[in-house]
């Protein structure tokens, strides 16, 4: 399976240093959905000849989890982890990246400063919001066979537009939680329901 845009350009990506382009898609080596919690329209691609780092894609507006709550993605050395890196020097996970609203955030899960955006150690905790071309490292000192291009895209927001409605075939994954910023209010006689019913 292939990713659902032929054009590759509306997803979030993590390219080692040195590469502009992911690999190809017709090399049969990229495996969908790595981690826990799976999450549609995640993809990860093996380290390349003189790589240690593999290449991940995430295709945000996908059928399948346009309706989701906003992803979460660990990146480490565990089986769990989405990108995992397998490196004795790298703990289980090292640091997370969160999509809040139209903006991709960086959270660092390490207090010994290992983590760098643009050469400077993240305070863990402290969620630094992300641009497209930031250079993401994950040794200290930052080197180039430890670090990542992100890639994003103001095109990626294209199913977050109030102002259209993409209806989703699939049931989202959590119900009880709304991958809406600001829920519409129940009506009237939804909530007189709701408590009618737990009065049961």
């Amino acid at each position: 399976p292939t990713p659902q845009n032929d054009s590759r350009l509306l997803a979030m990506k993590l390219l080692p240093l040195g590469r502009e382009e992911e690999s190809s898609w017709t090399d049969g080596a990229w495996v969908e959905k790595p981690g826990y919690p799976v999450l549609d329209g995640s993809w990860i691609h093996p380290p390349g000849i003189g790589s240690r780092l593999p290449e991940f894609l995430f295709e945000e507006g996908h059928d399948k989890n346009r309706n989701d709550p906003p992803p979460v993605l660990y990146i480490g050395s565990g089986n769990d982890c989405h990108v995992r890196l397998d490196d004795a020097q790298l703990p289980s996970k090292v640091c997370r990246l969160l999509k809040q609203g139209r903006h991709w955030f960086l959270e660092a899960l390490l207090p010994d400063g290992q983590v760098h955006l643009k050469g400077v150690p993240l305070t863990v905790g402290l969620q630094e919001r992300l641009q497209d071309g930031d250079i993401l490292s994950l040794l200290r000192p930052p080197t180039t066979d430890s670090s990542y291009r992100i890639r994003l895209s103001e095109e990626d927001n294209w199913y977050l537009e109030s102002d259209r409605d993409y209806p989703n075939k699939y049931p989202g994954r959590f119900p009880c939680r709304s991958s809406l910023p600001e829920a519409p209010e129940a009506p009237e006689e939804l909530r007189r329901l709701a408590w009618q019913t737990d009065q049961m």
